[in-house]
């Protein structure tokens, strides 16, 4: 179970926005990021009719509405560090269960090869 910074895990949060009574919830990098994660909770509050939006991580399956950013707009940065005559390239993201992260090193993969040839090349 996902906890923030402050302790409090997903789940906590989402019965204390229920308790006061919100009109609908806008799930941002959320457990329905993590590839790994259980939906359950998502799937009820869909059921209840509950509004809900989720930003960064697609759940195949969830009849909600998805908005991501272009997870591998990692061709930019890559592309422009090459010809700036760069041929080291890192990446720093979060871990792979999550379908942004997962996105990402794609991305940037394809964008390396597409750049610089074959990996170790």
């Amino acid at each position: 179970m996902r906890q923030s910074p402050g302790g409090g895990s997903e789940d906590e949060y989402v019965e204390s926005l229920l308790d006061h009574g919100v009109a609908g919830i806008v799930f941002v990098s959320g457990k329905h990021a993590d590839g790994g994660a259980d939906y359950d909770r998502y799937r009820a509050l869909i059921e209840r009719r509950m509004p809900v939006v989720f930003i960064n991580g697609y759940v195949e399956g969830l009849s909600a509405p998805f908005f991501s950013t272009d997870d591998r707009a990692a061709r930019i940065a890559v592309t422009h560090l090459s010809h700036l005559g760069r041929r080291t390239i890192g990446l720093a993201i979060g871990p792979a269960r999550f379908v942004p992260s997962h996105h990402k090193r794609e991305g940037f993969v394809e964008a390396l090869r597409d750049e610089l040839g074959p990996l170790g090349a």
